[in-house]
């Protein structure tokens, strides 16, 4: 990972109109996706934006329920320390859960797994366990943690309740995911605006956005962190260009190809 100063990027992508990757203001890096690579998973997924890699792995449980006519889900993120020098080993810390809440609040604000019918009988039923490990680091691990979480969402099958245990070689029928989502994240760097931000952008940015939309096209959830302001022209540019990657990313998913943006 290169290291530079922000007087450096902005002089650069003023004269050149390219961030010093060689990248356009809303250029993804390279993104791939793979869906059920864990044999052992009820359904499993990998994302690759640049050299951030995540990796997604579904648990199913059966037991006790949260709500009485809803499943459960719960989403964790792990920030392994061979990923980057600045994670370490141990309990979850700020930046593992603020990044698992931002995802798990995604994929609840869109309803992307069918909740209803994971409740079998009151207050009983299943559990969905989203569990994430980032494996390599270079910024944005969000979009790569939904595009893997959602990858492992579209592998999962469900086993069947025997009424005493889970019997893991037969699955219930039917799918029980019911919208897709992505997220764009952007970065303000003085009065510049990129896409997918590497680590060492994310560094200078005053601001970062993460804009979720879902495959109907509507936002699903916005988050803002930083101390930057982002002006409500700014916010409507980037909405625009979240949108406008919906399609390429869902086909992304779905075809489970490569894709560049």
């Amino acid at each position: 990972m290169i290291e530079y100063s922000r007087e450096m990027f902005l002089e650069y992508y003023r004269s050149r109109k390219l961030r010093l990757d060689g990248r356009r203001a809303y250029e993804y890096r390279e993104i791939v996706v793979r869906k059920g690579i864990i044999a052992t998973a009820e359904g499993s997924g990998i994302a690759r934006v640049g050299d951030t890699v995540v990796i997604a792995g579904v648990k199913i449980e059966y037991g006790d329920l949260f709500e009485e006519a809803k499943g459960n889900f719960v989403v964790n993120i792990d920030l392994s320390p061979i990923a980057h020098q600045t994670f370490v080993s141990g309990p979850p810390d700020e930046r593992s859960i603020e990044l698992s809440r931002v995802v798990d609040r995604g994929f609840r604000s869109a309803e992307v797994v069918a909740l209803e019918r994971l409740a079998t009988e009151p207050k009983r039923g299943y559990t969905v366990y989203l569990d994430m490990y980032v494996l390599d680091y270079d910024g944005n691990a969000v979009d790569a943690a939904y595009l893997a979480g959602m990858a492992a969402l579209l592998d999962m099958k469900i086993p069947k309740y025997t009424g005493e245990t889970l019997d893991r070689s037969s699955y219930l029928e039917g799918s029980f995911i019911q919208n897709h989502i992505f997220s764009s994240t952007f970065a303000k760097i003085d009065d510049v605006i990129i896409l997918d931000p590497t680590h060492s952008e994310m560094i200078l940015a005053q601001s970062l956005v993460s804009i979720v939309v879902d495959s109907h096209g509507n936002i699903v959830g916005i988050q803002k962190s930083g101390e930057g302001s982002i002006t409500r022209q700014e916010l409507g540019e980037m909405i625009k260009i979240a949108l406008k990657n919906r399609s390429d990313i869902n086909k992304l998913l779905i075809g489970d190809t490569d894709a560049k943006g």
